[in-house]
């Protein structure tokens, strides 16, 4: 997958002047951590799911994960979602700025524990879903 530094502009697909990246990581480039769990943002996140965006006809897979292999989101223990072929958007009604993130970024938060930036954070627990 494509790796930006969080909270740079978006250009990857033709996209608004006011959207910035979150969440494209890399397996050689830094990513905060976060020391506990997150289920309460991952919960918020998998509500977007259904409206996700830019959607691909490629899957990209976790670069992070020793395996390169599909990842899929498990919903109420059952659906199968598969990630890596979609972007998310979570608006930031104070900013007046959009945040653009891989559908990926759910299993980077649950899995290698990343920790977005927390303006992103903010503006995810406002958004009306």
């Amino acid at each position: 997958m494509t790796y930006f530094k969080d909270l740079t502009k978006y250009h990857y697909l033709k996209e608004e002047d006011v959207t910035f990246n979150v969440g494209w990581l890399s397996a050689v480039n830094y990513y905060e951590v976060s020391s506990k769990p997150q289920p309460r943002l991952v919960s918020k996140l998998r509500l977007l799911l259904s409206k996700s965006a830019n959607k691909t006809r490629g899957i990209h897979f976790c670069e992070l994960c020793s395996k390169q292999k599909p990842i899929y989101d498990f919903r109420n223990g059952k659906r199968k979602v598969l990630l890596g072929s979609a972007e998310l958007r979570i608006i930031n009604q104070e900013k007046k700025i959009i945040y653009a993130c891989p559908d990926l970024i759910i299993h980077y938060i649950e899995c290698h524990k990343y920790k977005p930036p927390q303006e992103f954070i903010n503006a995810l627990y406002n958004l009306k879903v």
